[in-house]
């Protein structure tokens, strides 16, 4: 037997040994599939610490690449000289998040635990804001729509507070009570969090070594052409959710700072709560603005119903200056996607992970969005068509000579072209249309003979 028979056998025994024990993993998976998730969420708490360390890293590593080059310019320096500069780059960056998340707690916490504070306390008084409101608005109604009021001030305010005690109330408390009993919970996420930030601080120092290590070991498992693939498009990869995420926060950070000032100089109620919210929510694209401004409206509205309506066009205004202005300034064409797939991305991957999926939706859709787009335009490049998406939006069918060709809607049925093949993948129907019109043309004949 050849050296090349056995080579041969030994890889089909291979490939059939890993089907089947692939088929092996996935029935078991099937029929125990609680066990599975339970292995799998155990081992991912095993590894959180890990997993918080390339978080912060991925988002910090931005920050301590601009100190870095464009402040220190890092690169041109000695060895030594670089190595220092990276130390005090990596020290500036930690110094701003440990200040930002220490203006947080200062800042913000206190602020959001006032104004609750004020909330609850102050209902009733709201109450009766909201009921002389819309008494005095019943008034000044026509009689014919006044006729069809049925219901009056105090049995809406009543709905509405039967819905906060029964449906946010309940929540809110449930809310606090699993805060108070995972005291422990919360503990082991400070400690984990803090080895995340250890584990960030040696991937930031080392991330060439370890960017290396990577390339070697895709080099050394794949074929140089299929690896070259393969770290360019983890590269591409890296820089659609790193341009999107870190482009978001600032331009959230940036939209919620904006919010916070105009609030506090027209005197809005609950500034820094309501700015929380809508920085918040606008992290989340297309929808977030609304998901935040129906509840800070809402809060408004229970102070001051006139105010309401001020604070309802102050946010139509801002999210058209973020979606026109400053979020294409700030993120540009970091995904690459139109708008009606970032909206279908962040309905299909909002419907299957909820709000994380809302979050992460676009940048994960404009990765195989991209891929099959590339997949695409490679197999047109090989039939030696053109990669143009104007050039096929008039073109009924393209010629043995790559011709775009447009049929007028009056000679659709006629599909016999001159000098061309017929395109039969134009209609499901040609068949029909020709036999038709093979029959007129034979009779036409006929005539002629006759």
């Amino acid at each position: 037997m050849s050296s090349n028979s056995q080579k041969n056998i030994i890889r089909i025994a291979m490939a059939t040994f890993v089907v089947i024990m692939l088929s092996a993993v996935c029935i078991y998976m099937i029929f125990h599939f609680g066990k599975v998730m339970d292995t799998i969420s155990g081992f991912l708490k095993i590894i959180a610490p890990i997993i918080y360390g390339f978080i912060l890293a991925y988002i910090l590593i931005p920050v301590c690449a601009f100190f870095e080059n464009r402040v220190f310019k890092a690169k041109t320096k000695k060895p030594k000289t670089a190595k220092r500069l990276r130390t005090l780059s990596i020290a500036i960056t930690l110094l701003i998040f440990f200040l930002l998340i220490a203006g947080f707690f200062r800042l913000v916490i206190p602020e959001l635990y006032k104004s609750f504070t004020i909330i609850i306390k102050s209902f009733p008084t709201y109450e009766k804001n909201v009921e002389t409101w819309l008494t005095e608005t019943k008034d000044k109604l026509p009689e014919n729509i006044k006729m069809n009021f049925n219901y009056s001030a105090s049995e809406i305010m009543d709905e509405i507070y039967e819905f906060l005690t029964t449906n946010v109330l309940p929540g809110i408390t449930e809310w606090m009570d699993s805060i108070k009993s995972g005291v422990f919970t919360a503990i082991k996420f400070v400690l984990n969090f803090i080895i995340g930030i250890i584990i960030s601080v040696y991937l930031m120092a080392n991330k060439e070594h370890m960017l290396g290590q990577c390339k070697k070991a895709i080099y050394g498992m794949m074929k140089k052409e299929t690896a070259n693939d393969t770290i360019n498009n983890i590269r591409y990869i890296n820089k659609t959710f790193q341009n999107f995420f870190v482009g978001k926060l600032a331009d959230s950070l940036v939209i919620g700072l904006i919010c916070f000032i105009i609030m506090t100089v027209f005197q809005f109620e609950y500034a820094a709560l309501i700015s929380v919210i809508i920085g918040i929510t606008n992290i989340v694209p297309v929808f977030g603005p609304f998901i935040g401004a129906i509840p800070s409206a809402f809060l408004i509205f229970m102070v001051n119903p006139v105010q309401c309506l001020y604070f309802i066009i102050f946010v139509i205004i801002l999210q058209q200056f973020d979606g026109n202005i400053l979020g294409p300034k700030i993120l540009g064409s970091s995904t690459g996607l139109s708008g009606f797939w970032v909206i279908f991305a962040i309905t299909l991957f909002g419907g299957w992970f909820g709000i994380i999926g809302m979050l992460v939706g676009v940048p994960i859709f404009a990765v195989f969005f991209t891929g099959f787009k590339a997949y695409i335009n490679s197999r047109l490049t090989a039939k030696n068509l053109t990669t143009d998406t104007t050039e096929y939006k008039d073109v009924s069918f393209i010629d043995d000579d790559n011709n775009f060709i447009m049929i007028p809607k009056e000679e659709v049925k006629d599909l016999r072209t001159k000098g061309t093949k017929k395109p039969r993948s134009l209609n499901p129907f040609s068949n029909l249309f020709n036999k038709d019109s093979g029959n007129e043309d034979n009779n036409s004949n006929n005539d002629d003979k006759n």
